[in-house]
């Protein structure tokens, strides 16, 4: 059955995103054979990630220091309001110094974990999944020691035990909010050009949505998607960035 696509429209097929990634990423020297399907799409990050930077006039240890501020303010405000909470608000009861030195404890695992797990070093795009996997990796484990300080040491610096529990859950929906709300005005501020040709683009799977994002979020592509062609049923209705199947 033949495919028909609406009048001076194009189609990209995201099988050959491969083979255009590598001719641009990869020295010519290296064999072909050695750049698997993991290797393209961790360079396709990268450089997304660079060029996200780039675009805002930023560099990473900017972008991703100011990010660790944020990270260390939210454990701070997390750990503070559940112990305020422990004690029902009354402040008077509260023993501020060893609940520094906790907050303190916090920024320092929070830094150790997330370089470890890639989460400040320029490996994930704003508000990715891979970044949301790095950031709860890196809040329970920093979570989990503290905790184990805290019941180690908490009746002899009056902090109670439920503290870290109660911050846990709190410090990883102000990080994870705050990267969300960064990635809607990364992707709202970014658009292709005006004059962009609009296109099909053939295959809805994981190389199809991250080709519409690279089109989407690019403001020197000169192709924007109007929709996506798939053979998968099951994708029928739905949508990929706002783009629909």
């Amino acid at each position: 059955m033949p495919l028909l696509l609406p009048h001076g429209a194009r189609y990209f097929a995201p099988v050959g995103l491969r083979g255009r990634f590598q001719e641009r990423h990869e020295d010519k020297n290296e064999p072909h054979n050695n750049a698997g399907p993991a290797r393209m799409m961790s360079r396709l990050w990268n450089e997304q990630v660079h060029n996200e930077t780039a675009k805002r006039g930023e560099s990473l240890f900017v972008r991703f220091g100011s990010q660790y501020l944020i990270d260390v303010a939210a454990w701070t405000v997390a750990l503070i309001l559940a112990v305020l909470f422990r004690f029902d608000f009354a402040e008077y009861r509260v023993t501020w110094s060893p609940l520094l030195l906790l907050c303190l404890a916090a920024a320092l695992l929070q830094l150790a974990f997330g370089w470890i797990f890639w989460l400040y070093r320029g490996r994930h795009s704003y508000g990715s999944f891979e970044e949301a996997r790095a950031l709860l990796f890196t809040v329970v484990v920093t979570a989990a020691i503290a905790a184990v300080l805290v019941l180690a040491f908490g009746l002899v610096i009056e902090i109670p035990r439920s503290t870290v529990l109660i911050a846990f859950p709190l410090a990883f929906v102000l990080m994870g909010g705050v990267r969300y709300i960064r990635r809607l005005y990364v992707d709202r501020a970014v658009k292709p050009r005006n004059d962009a040709q609009r296109v099909l683009i053939y295959g809805a799977g994981h190389l199809g949505a991250v080709l519409v994002r690279r089109m989407l979020t690019d403001n020197r592509s000169t192709f924007l998607p109007v929709g996506l062609i798939d053979d998968d049923k099951a994708k029928r209705n739905r949508q990929l960035m706002g783009i629909p199947v």
